[in-house]
């Protein structure tokens, strides 16, 4: 029902229109990919301890808006207008996405 309501909304908002934010684009997100398993093995053979719901918020970042990882399939009661939302990681400390204050 909230989800209806939401696209509803959405498709009577004149002029704008919804664009997927692509975060495997961003420096950060290349960066993170890149470098994730050569930091945890140095971690790890360094004896330095990284917590496990650290390594869990970079890992959950990675598949923040990423549809092959998850999506919603939204359509318009009203208009017909379809969209398909990427579910995002719900990180509150370190995805810049979900750290962000709704609009």
């Amino acid at each position: 029902m909230l989800l209806r309501l939401l696209m509803q909304a959405a498709c009577a908002v004149e002029g704008r229109s919804y664009h997927r934010h692509e975060p495997e684009k961003t420096v950060l997100s290349q960066a993170v990919a890149g470098h994730l398993e050569t930091f945890l093995d140095e971690c790890r053979r360094d004896d330095h301890s990284l917590a496990c719901h650290v390594e869990g918020e970079l890992r959950r970042f990675l598949d923040c808006g990423i549809l092959s990882r998850g999506f919603c399939r939204l359509v318009c009661d009203q208009c017909g207008a379809e969209r398909v939302v990427a579910f995002s990681c719900k990180g509150r400390s370190f995805c810049p996405s979900c750290t962000q204050p709704a609009a």
